[in-house]
Order: C-alpha cells, then structure tokens, then sequence
C-alpha cells in the first residue's frame, strides 16, 4: 500500500493572505511582515518569515513514508507466498496529487486564531517493475490554530484518509479507511532559528482480497492503527547573510526526524488462519533528513515565486524493508508560486527522491490550489 498524499501549501497560504498592496511595497525578505496588519496576518508573516510555515502544512515526509512503508509490505508479502521471488525487487513511480488548501482566520480577543481546511487526492503510477502498486489515495484535514504570539502557533485537526491499491504480482486489492487526530506547533526560536511539530494518531481498517484459485479469494479484515511523530529545525539566511543571494530570496537550511509505528490487528481470515502483520503486530520506520530550501516570495497578484530544495535521507528504522536494498536517498525539488488574486494562490512542485543504491526512487508532481481569507 502506498498513500502519498501531498506537497506543501504554506507559501500559497500566507501569500494569498498578504497579497495586498501594503506587502507588496516590502522589498526585504527577511523584514517580515508591515506592523499595520491584522495579527492573524502579522502572525503569518513572521512565521513564513522563518521558514516555519512550509514544513507545517506538507505532507511531503508523510506521504514519502506512507509510501516507502506500503512498497516494502507488497514486496514481502509477494515474496512470502507460495513459489513468491526472492529477489529481484525495484520500486519507482510517479506521483500525481491535487491538494486544496483554505485558511480563515477567526476573531480573537488576543493574539490570533485560525480554521484550515485542507484536502489533497493522489494518483500512483508505478514503474514496470517486478511488484507494481496502482492506485489512489485521499486525505481531508480541518485544523484549528490558535497563535497567543507572532512567534508560536499551534493547532489540532483531525483528519479522515481512504487508499485503495492493487498488487500487479499477487493480483491483491487492498483498501484502507482512517479517521485520526493530530496536533502541530510552530516555533520561531530567534531571527535564524524555528522549530516545527508534528503528532499524530490514525485509527484504520484495512481489508485485502487475493484471488487464489477460480471461486477461491482470501479474504481479511483487521485494524491497521498508526502513531506519527514529525520534528524539525528551520534556519533562515536571506541576502545579508550570503551576500551572492539574490535580494528577494532567503535560504532555509532543515534538519528532520520522522517516525512511525504501525500497529496491526491480529485476526483470522476468511480461510481460517490466524494473522497479523507481514513480520508480526507492530512496524516502526524511522528517516532522518536534510534539506537546503532556496525560494523568492511575491504575492502581488500576477507574479511568480520561483523555489528549489536538495536534500538527503536516511532511513534509521524500517522492519519490512529486507528485499529492497536502499536506505539512502538523495532528494531535489523545483517550484513555482503563481499569485492569481488577492485570495488565490497556485502552486506547482516537482519532487524526486533517488536512492543511491538505485533500488527506489519516486517522483511526484503536485498542483495546489489556495485560499485564504
């Protein structure tokens, strides 16, 4: 299984919320926002400012591990059937996804508050490889946040996620449905250093259906629960701190650590066997990373914001992965922000993650719609 459900729409968001002529006439990157702003807006800018607001509202990490989980578990579970290869196992795809993202912020007698609604619906076409696994996947999010300080935001959302995906190999079908909770806090530390939040926990049911034999289908039901932790450091360097930086660019270098447990309801299926997960009733996953973000922001109306992002992974922890030999990655992303009025904001991104053994590797393209009002 594999839910890769979406790039990032943090700068749309803020962009679209200060799109006004007043943002418009403020030349210096890192300057932040006009103090004649709602605070709800001052709150954004500062936020943006350092870095804080693209890492919170991707789902870049969590869709990549959602996927790398559910390639590793189709291509045990094709190798432990009968006569199943041992070897020779690849994963690759392309990635489709179309998030919308709405963000309004509320009245507030103090600081500032604000209710997100974000959805996003993904598209897997995987590589012609040994295993292949097509399929789609959704995710809709409503957040409330609430930001007692231009410096800190924190929020909690719960969110509702249904993939269904088939196994070329083993002709399986298998379908997830979740509800969960999460919680998210963004930090500006000082002028050159933020960190972001991330914890969350899923409730899933998950179903698979294998043809066996003509009038013969394996049938299983069990809950599929997960445990989400994200956590990050944004830096912020703008053109007084690398002088060869063009004026409206700043640079955000990252350091991340992503973790997940799965935990997998022990059963029976319909032929009477009793069963778990693949390797027992419980997976972790863990992935450190890095990235160095480069990006210009504009939000009149009519502009583009060109970005860029290289980076590098490093899986930690994946119990399924013993058939695939990569745990290493390398990563480069390219972008654009197109600011289509005062309250609508369109982004594209192009994202790789290359193994450096040449056994994984996934691209994603991503189209964001965003409003804010």
């Amino acid at each position: 299984m594999k839910h890769c459900l979406g790039r990032p729409m943090a700068a749309a968001l803020l962009a679209t919320a200060l799109a006004g002529p007043v943002l418009a006439q403020t030349a210096d990157p890192m300057a932040g926002p006009p103090p004649n702003l709602s605070p709800g807006l001052l709150t954004l800018g500062n936020l943006n400012t350092a870095g804080l607001l693209y890492p919170a509202f991707s789902n870049d990490i969590y869709a990549t591990i959602q996927t790398r989980i559910g390639e590793s578990r189709s291509a045990l579970s094709a190798s432990l059937a009968p006569g199943g290869p041992q070897e020779g196992f690849r994963d690759g795809s392309l990635t489709y996804v179309l998030p919308v993202s709405v963000l309004k912020e509320l009245p507030a007698a103090t600081g500032a508050s604000f209710l997100r609604f974000s959805g996003a619906y993904a598209n897997v076409d995987p590589d012609d490889n040994l295993q292949t696994v097509p399929g789609d996947a959704l995710r809709a999010d409503v957040q409330y946040f609430r930001a007692p300080s231009p410096d800190l935001m924190y929020g909690i959302g719960v969110f509702y996620n249904d993939a269904d995906f088939s196994e070329t190999l083993g002709r399986s079908v298998v379908n997830r449905e979740a509800f969960g909770v999460r919680g998210d806090v963004m930090a500006k530390i000082s002028d050159r250093l933020g960190f972001v939040g991330r914890l969350e926990y899923s409730l899933g049911d998950q179903s698979l259906s294998v043809p066996l034999a003509p009038g013969v289908t394996l049938e299983q039901e069990q809950d599929d629960d997960r445990l989400y932790v994200q956590a990050e450091l944004v830096g912020t360097y703008g053109p007084e701190d690398v002088p060869s930086l063009p004026a409206t660019w700043v640079l955000h270098p990252t350091v991340g650590l992503a973790y997940q447990r799965n935990f997998i309801e022990e059963v029976q299926n319909s032929l009477g066997a009793t069963v778990s997960g693949i390797l027992g009733d419980e997976e972790d996953y863990g992935l450190a990373y890095a990235r160095l973000r480069m990006e210009s922001f504009d939000p009149r109306p009519g502009t583009l914001s060109p970005n860029g992002a290289i980076g590098f992974e490093y899986e930690f922890a994946n119990d399924l992965n013993g058939l695939v030999d990569e745990d290493t990655y390398a990563v480069i992303s390219v972008g654009f922000g197109y600011q289509m009025s005062p309250v609508a904001r369109l982004e594209v991104d192009y994202t790789r993650h290359q193994g450096l053994s040449g056994n994984r590797s996934s691209d994603t393209l991503a189209l964001a719609t965003n409003f804010t009002f």
